[in-house]
């Protein structure tokens, strides 16, 4: 290996670059990746643990998420308007429709999440419960009369 083949510190250039590339681009497994650009299989899962090489590859799925989306979008609408397959028209409509809009949309793929709790405070009417609230009934024992075991086995005995 030549170091004009070898990548930076904390760079992905080189032969990783080549394999990181074709799995993202050419689809092709990690090994076959490696294989292809001169590397050991085993150098490339180790590369792999690497976060700067994490992040190569998670940036190269970014573009291949983003460059396809409009193509995905048009073969979305062709499956909603076929009439050969109805659940597949029905999918592909429902598809559609959960797509988000605008950037800002919660859920949506590459968007950075933060751990922790939302709280929505709303103060309800008291007479009407929310939609799909449960029911709470609340239920107390009656206090029964408790006879004595003993008493029953020795009135037993005596007849």
């Amino acid at each position: 290996m030549t170091t004009k083949d070898r990548s930076k510190a904390r760079n992905v250039t080189g032969r990783l670059k080549v394999a990181i590339d074709l799995m993202v681009w050419e689809a092709l497994p990690y090994s076959e990746a490696a294989k292809a650009a001169g590397l050991t299989t085993r150098a490339l899962r180790k590369a792999l643990d690497r976060p700067h090489v994490c992040a190569y590859l998670a940036g190269g799925k970014a573009q291949l998420r983003a460059s396809e989306g409009p193509r995905t979008l048009h073969r979305l609408v062709q499956l909603a308007h076929q009439d050969r397959n109805a659940n597949a028209a029905v999918a592909a409509c429902k598809a559609i429709e959960n797509i988000p809009d605008n950037k800002n949309s919660p859920g949506r793929p590459g968007q950075a999440q933060v751990a922790g709790f939302v709280i929505v405070l709303r103060e309800q009417p008291a007479a009407i419960p929310p939609a799909g609230a449960p029911v709470v009934i609340e239920a107390t024992p009656e206090p029964r009369a408790v006879s004595s075991p003993v008493r029953q086995i020795s009135s037993d005995v005596d007849r």
